[in-house]
């Protein structure tokens, strides 16, 4: 059984969304964070143009669950999880390895966000679900970006 290597997991920083998947619904292959090099680091606070107040800190998704909320899911109802066999570290290669997941209520998915690939198949009845994401925080200088005033001018 192999270790996982998690990072530090910030206790105040996880997403969590309600996800409601009509009759059709369905979601692409993909990762939930991207795949290349030092990517998904995401600013906390607001944009310039949202009145800007940010922190100096960034976070990236590192670890995703899902929690299904149906009880007794037919599985004609289809809507499975099909998660795709982690990617092999030392070539970064993408496994066309797969595993379905029926959404019945109670049952709870947890994956490495950057590692596992993973998409929705088509729903033929309305799917709940909880999303989250545990993420790993980084503090980080933000440029001063007051072009109008001096008082965040100079100060370390």
């Amino acid at each position: 059984c192999a270790t996982l290597a998690l990072p530090l997991l910030e206790p105040f920083e996880t997403e969590l969304s309600y996800l409601l998947y009509p009759i059709g619904g369905h979601y692409i292959r993909h990762l939930d964070i991207p795949a290349k090099q030092d990517a998904g680091w995401r600013l906390q606070g607001r944009s310039a143009a949202e009145g800007g107040s940010f922190t100096g800190g960034r976070t990236r998704r590192v670890v995703s669950f899902i929690l299904y909320l149906n009880r007794m899911w037919p599985e004609g109802d289809g809507g499975a999880l099909r998660v795709f066999q982690a990617r092999d570290s030392s070539t970064r290669q993408h496994s066309s390895r797969a595993h379905d997941i029926a959404p019945e209520g109670g049952t709870l998915v947890v994956m490495m966000s950057g590692d596992v690939e993973h998409l929705v198949r088509e729903t033929h009845a309305q799917r709940q679900c909880i999303v989250g994401w545990f993420n790993e925080y980084r503090q980080e200088r933000v440029p001063d970006r007051d072009t109008f005033g001096a008082s965040t001018r100079g100060c370390p």
